[in-house]
């Protein structure tokens, strides 16, 4: 899996997730089923707390852009943004204080939701 940038979605992973709720809910599911769905596919990811990070903080933001943010994933995507967990892969970077601020935009929006 790849990384080439600081936002939400440059990471490969990330983009998966997107896709997968974009091709889950265009098959007809609501929000609520189509999260469930996501979750039940990638729960090995979900035991891997460098995966889970990145799945919480995706599957927030295409839940913003969708106007659905549910409450369970605001609360993890908050508590991966919290804990500084996503920060950790970006301990050795240049781009560091630039996730940071992507993170911090993510949170804003989070919270106005």
């Amino acid at each position: 899996m790849g990384v080439w940038g600081t936002d939400i979605f440059d990471d490969d992973f990330a983009l998966d997730v997107k896709s997968d709720y974009e091709e889950i809910h265009d098959s007809g599911l609501s929000h609520e089923a189509t999260t469930k769905t996501l979750i039940d596919r990638h729960k090995d990811a979900l035991e891997d707390p460098e995966e889970s990070g990145v799945f919480w903080l995706a599957l927030a933001a295409v839940q913003l852009e969708y106007n659905a943010l549910k409450k369970n994933v605001k609360t993890n995507a908050l508590d991966v943004i919290n804990s500084d967990r996503d920060l950790l892969r970006w301990e050795d970077s240049a781009d560091a204080a630039e996730r940071k601020e992507i993170l911090a935009q993510l949170k804003k929006q989070l919270l106005q939701n």
